[in-house]
């Protein structure tokens, strides 16, 4: 029988919960200009706690708790599923950075510094304002 990650986790669904799928890719600047895939993350959260992510290293995903095991077993078995991380993370993750690199141009290359300004009332408040550095 297949289980839910409400199931897994023995959760009530009249609950609020929360599932983060985070994607991300770095490069490498090559000496001709082009940038190189190093590393990327394909990574699913439950309830802010991990709950599986592919080791784009080995090409394999992992379940670093009980309740994932089962969707890693199914994953692992299903070859679209298994191949897709590290295609979409080495190239099309790539591409989408390689445009935002682009589109960001000399914006991306500057740095600021935050200035902090902190309001006392019966709430606490904080507001961060960019400063461009000259």
């Amino acid at each position: 029988a297949s289980l839910t990650l409400p199931d897994c986790f023995n959760v009530c669904l009249s609950d609020m919960h929360v599932l983060q799928w985070r994607q991300g890719c770095e490069g490498e600047e090559q000496p001709d200009g082009s940038l190189k895939y190093s590393h990327g993350l394909d990574m699913y959260s439950y309830d802010g706690d991990d709950f599986l992510y592919f080791n784009d290293s080995h090409s394999v995903w992992v379940a670093p708790v009980k309740a994932a095991e089962q969707t890693k077993r199914k994953w692992d078995q299903e070859q679209k599923v298994h191949n897709y991380p590290k295609g979409y993370l080495e190239i099309d993750c790539m591409e989408w950075l390689k445009k935002y690199l682009t589109y960001g141009g000399k914006d991306l290359s500057t740095t600021s510094t935050c200035r902090i300004i902190c309001v006392s009332t019966n709430l606490n408040a904080f507001m961060f304002s960019p400063s461009r550095k000259t």
